[in-house]
């Protein structure tokens, strides 16, 4: 009889050891509007991630990095979804630079001639558009809402030479004509893609929209999944 009730009493130890685990592996916020994480945050089951690489660190951006954080610990507190999904516009806006590295491997997908003209809406630093400029002699037409790294497109635009060939806009692309484009290429959260939807459809026949990492919505069908190295990115070409 001794030897069961031990048994019974390591069991409910064992379970009430499980069930502490369990809780503590919850993160403390996760029941407010959105929580912080090590790399962005989540709000509503979805993750944002801030993308950093080695080109904005000690640049202008960094202080956009410090004011998005300002932002999170802000949410963590806020009271109402309200006020919480107020901040995600700060995150919408914000300036999440592609790597380098996916730069590169975006030539290996589309090869602009020269005079032809990529349209960038979020074009951030607007390094895309430089190095199709650079590189190929493209006309590259940026869109920028943040005004800190529109402000920081125009001197890598004015840095490299190719004021010629590139312009920023400093506004929404949500209102900014596409049709002139033959290529656009987005680095963008998904539900903002699915914004400018009306706008990739306004596309001329034979335009090529290309998304990285963020899949564009399924009404575009025919969109095709390419891996260049660790890169992904979709591919629709306007039929």
């Amino acid at each position: 009889m001794r030897s069961i009730n031990t048994f019974i009493v390591v069991s409910y130890a064992i379970l009430i050891a499980l069930i502490v685990l369990a809780f503590s592996a919850i993160p403390a916020d996760a029941g407010r509007p959105w929580y912080r994480t090590s790399d962005g945050f989540v709000m509503s089951g979805r993750k944002y991630t801030l993308g950093v690489d080695d080109y904005c660190c000690g640049r202008a951006s960094c202080k956009m990095q410090q004011e998005l954080w300002q932002a999170f610990r802000s949410a963590q507190s806020a009271p109402t979804q309200q006020q919480a999904a107020a901040a995600i516009t700060t995150v919408r806006h914000s300036f999440a630079p592609s790597p380098t590295t996916a730069v590169d491997a975006l030539w290996q997908i589309i090869r602009p001639q020269p005079g032809q003209i990529i349209l960038d809406p979020g074009c951030g630093d607007a390094r895309i558009l430089v190095g199709a400029a650079r590189r190929f002699g493209a006309y590259g037409m940026g869109i920028e809402i943040n005004p800190q790294a529109a402000a920081l497109a125009r001197s890598a635009v004015q840095s490299a030479g190719v004021t010629s060939l590139v312009s920023i806009t400093e506004g929404d692309s949500r209102r900014y004509r596409f049709a002139k484009a033959d290529y656009v290429v987005m680095y963008l959260y998904d539900d903002l893609i699915r914004e400018l939807l009306p706008k990739l459809k306004s596309l001329r026949r034979g335009t090529v929209v290309v998304s990285y990492l963020h899949p564009m919505p399924a009404e575009l069908h025919g969109q095709q999944r390419i891996t260049v190295g660790e890169h992904v990115f979709f591919v629709w070409i306007h039929p």
